[in-house]
Formats: structure tokens, sequence, C-alpha cells
């Protein structure tokens, strides 16, 4: 039987892969239980040309954005998008992929990881440039990512959890040779703040003004912050914990909607399979049903 733990491994899906000179596809568009995976690109040698195509098309063609790689900056992007990566001759470089719901583990809410992680994605479009030491640092905690993976044992998923963590903070720790300071500054204090807030009561508190009073700020002035410094909205935060735990339980067999819905703090399943409808633009019953059978359906992101 599952239990909730494995059941969080099982969703943080954490995988590397080593990529060589040539044309591959990263992502492929089919839906997955996972929900969203973060995807990051990077190279150790050389140049590529990564490829991504907009929501809603199945392959790049016209309109789709294209963007150069070089050695020494970091990438990242949504599997909600299709994505292909050319590599030119003798480049060398990898591609490591990571659920979500990563960002929303109980078992490290306040995590310094998932700060820098909300930052990264906000760089997104044009890289994050790394320092010679912040690109060997995060080489090599791929490798050792990538060796986990290899392991045919519960604890090979907890390990690779602490290197994504040591990985992400890696990629910040330098940028152009500028220490940075993850902690510093009332602004991303704020940030960091409101996010422990959320992973200890989103069960309880679903609104932005919950958080806000909390942290003795305006809900519009904790908006404002979180907006400008993730690039998402508080509320996005919040609705995305609350999904995040409702596919996690929507795996384990046998689980009633009843249930879940008293466990996420509804009280009552019709307005649990509201919120979920509203939120994701699919019935819950539905979403499950396609998850046991092994052919889930798509989901409305808020990582676009």
């Amino acid at each position: 039987m599952l239990t909730n733990k494995d059941i969080s491994r099982s969703f943080n899906a954490i995988s590397v892969r080593r990529l060589a000179p040539g044309e591959m596809d990263l992502v492929s568009p089919r839906p997955t239980a996972l929900g969203e995976m973060i995807e990051m690109i990077w190279l150790t040698f050389g140049q590529a040309q990564l490829q991504l195509a907009p929501s809603g098309r199945s392959q790049p063609g016209a309109g789709s954005g294209e963007l150069l790689i070089q050695t020494g900056r970091l990438f990242a992007f949504s599997s909600s998008k299709y994505a292909s990566v050319y590599l030119v001759p003798d480049s060398k470089g990898y591609w490591l992929r990571f659920s979500s719901t990563f960002l929303f583990n109980e078992e490290h809410p306040h995590s310094v990881a998932q700060l820098v992680s909300i930052r990264l994605w906000h760089l997104a479009e044009t890289g994050v440039p790394l320092s010679p030491e912040s690109l060997k640092g995060i080489t090599e905690t791929a490798d050792y990512i990538q060796e986990e993976q290899g392991k045919d044992c519960r604890l090979a998923g907890f390990v690779a959890e602490q290197y994504l963590k040591i990985f992400l903070v890696q990629a910040f720790r330098t940028i152009k040779g500028t220490t940075y300071n993850i902690a510093t500054g009332q602004r991303e204090l704020l940030v960091e703040r409101f996010l422990y807030l959320v992973s200890q009561n989103f069960r309880t508190s679903k609104q932005v003004r919950d958080y806000a009073e909390r942290l003795s700020v305006s809900s519009n002035h904790l908006n404002t912050i979180i907006k400008d410094i993730t690039g998402r909205t508080a509320s996005q935060y919040i609705k995305d914990r609350v999904i995040a735990e409702a596919r996690k339980e929507a795996l384990i067999v046998g689980n009633r909607m009843k249930n879940i819905s008293y466990n996420l703090g509804f009280s009552d399943p019709a307005h649990f399979s509201k919120y979920f409808k509203v939120v994701t633009g699919v019935n819950f019953t539905t979403y499950r049903d396609s998850v046991l059978k092994g052919h889930p359906i798509g989901l409305t992101a808020s990582f676009d």
C-alpha cells in the first residue's frame, strides 16, 4: 500500500539526463498524473538552440519561441509547452526536471530551495547567468542525482530530493561572481514567510487576506510583493498548494472524495468539487478516474 511519503516521492519525480550533440525532444505535450513539471537545461560546453512552442501547440513551428543557449546560463520552462533542443557538434549539457509539487513539500515548507526555485522560474526567459563555480557545482550535483536514479531502493528518492535542494541553492549562490544572499531584503523575507504560512495553513486558510493579516500587511501590498518577486500572485500559490495536495490524494485507490474534501479543509464535497473545477477547469471525479486508469487528462496550470 502506498503511504503519504511514497506518494510524495513519486510526485516529485526528479530526473536528470545528459545531452549530446544533435536534436532531441525534451518535453512531450501528453499530460501526466504528476501535473506541471519544471524543466531546466544548461550546457557545460558549446551552445544549443532551444525551441519552445506556445501553449496549445503540439510541436514547434511558426510562432514558436527560440532561445540561444550558451555555456554558463541556466534556463527553466514549463512542461505544458512542447520543447526541443539542438546541440551543435562537440557541445555537452544537462536536462533536469522535477514536479512542481516539490515546491509544496511539507517536509521542507520553509526551505530556501523553495524561494530559490520561484526566483529561477521568474528568470526563465532570459536564463540565469552562472559563475564558473556555480556551473561546476550544479553539474556535480546533477551527476549525484543521476546516480541516485539508477538505484532501486526507497531511500534513492529521498536522497535525490536533498540533492535537488542543494542544486537550487547552488544555482543562485553566485551570479557572475557576485555573492547572492537569499535571506537578505525585507521583500524576499516576506515572500519566504508567506510561502511557509501557506504550506502550514492551506487547509484552513485559502484567502490572501488570511495571510496578509498574519504578516501585518495589506492584501494589496502582499500581492504586489509576491507578484514582483516571483511573477505569480499570492492567490495562485494558495490555489496551487491546495490542488497539489488534491492531486496526491487522487492517487490513493479507494480514497473517497468526501474524505479528500475534509482533509483539505472543505465543509462538504460539493464545495471542494466546485473549487477544483474553477481552479483547474476539470471536474475532480473525472480527473481522478483518468489518473487511476493511467490516462490522466490535462489541468489548467499556473506555471505557464
